[in-house]
């Protein structure tokens, strides 16, 4: 998968605009690559399907889903702090809950003077959904409420 290619070539960037833009021009080369009514998919996931974007002023994100199962998603914190992560999700039940399952994730580690430490991570993030519209996407978790606007 190019983006996994992509993600692990960041690395070599750790958290500089460059490795960003590089991240980000991924995510959306992933939407216009593949097609966006894939036959596959389920007609309730097809709301879901496409670029999302959302900005509060602790953190910006932008979340991909694919009609393939897959995602991608980039969050950014205000102090510029950069997290980005991947896999496959799933979508069930009622109330309607996106489950994104975290395969690759970045940053995976730290590294200081006396070496490199794994930053463990969560297996997934499951978030309730509303779709007051078209165009907005509104995720509940027990933290908070993120209303993501859609991208493409």
């Amino acid at each position: 998968m190019a983006f996994k290619m992509s993600l692990k070539t960041t690395a070599l960037c750790r958290y500089s605009n460059k490795g960003y833009r590089l991240i980000l021009s991924r995510l959306f080369a992933i939407v216009c690559l593949v097609p966006l009514g894939s036959a596959a998919a389920h007609a309730q996931d097809n709301q879901f399907i496409g670029a999302w974007h959302f900005a509060s002023s602790a953190f910006t994100s932008d979340l991909v889903i694919q009609p393939n199962g897959q995602y991608v998603k980039a969050n950014v914190g205000a102090d510029g702090a950069k997290f980005y992560m991947s896999g496959p999700y799933n979508i069930y039940g009622n109330p309607l809950t996106l489950r994104l399952n975290i395969k690759e994730y970045f940053p995976n580690q730290f590294c200081g003077p006396l070496g490199c430490t794994p930053i463990p991570s969560i297996a997934a993030e499951t978030y309730t959904v509303q779709f007051p519209n078209g165009s907005t996407m509104v995720l509940y978790d027990g933290r908070g409420t993120y209303a993501y606007t859609r991208v493409q």
